[in-house]
């Protein structure tokens, strides 16, 4: 059962746009937590049922994933630098500089926009 059901979790994770070494690793993390749930005494159905369908494990991985990766947002980014820019050019050409730092909310403002 347990060869059946780490396969079934390569198959799932190969059809996910996960890096092959992160495979991998997640298929090796896998096989060690059945093996030690195995040496608890668990049967190979309460072990599967514990650590969750492979399709589930996949989706929780990507999801997680999405959660993780949220702040390489390109724009985000950009908005950053923006910000920079208009700080420096506005101080530099108006001598405005004291309130000009108001400008750096632009980038935490585009971030929750973004993520709503």
């Amino acid at each position: 059962m347990k060869k059946d059901y780490i396969e079934d979790l390569k198959d799932e994770l190969e059809e996910s746009p996960l890096l092959r070494s992160e495979m991998y690793q997640i298929l090796r993390k896998y096989e060690e937590l059945y093996d030690d749930y195995m040496d608890d005494g668990m049967a190979p159905s309460e072990v599967e049922k514990k650590l969750g369908t492979p399709s589930e494990i996949v989706s929780d991985i990507m999801s997680s994933r999405k959660k993780v990766t949220q702040w390489l947002n390109p724009v985000v980014y950009f908005t950053f630098l923006l910000s920079a820019i208009i700080y420096l050019m506005i101080g530099y050409f108006t001598g405005l500089w004291h309130p000009t730092w108001l400008v750096f909310l632009l980038s935490p403002i585009v971030y929750f926009y973004k993520r709503n």
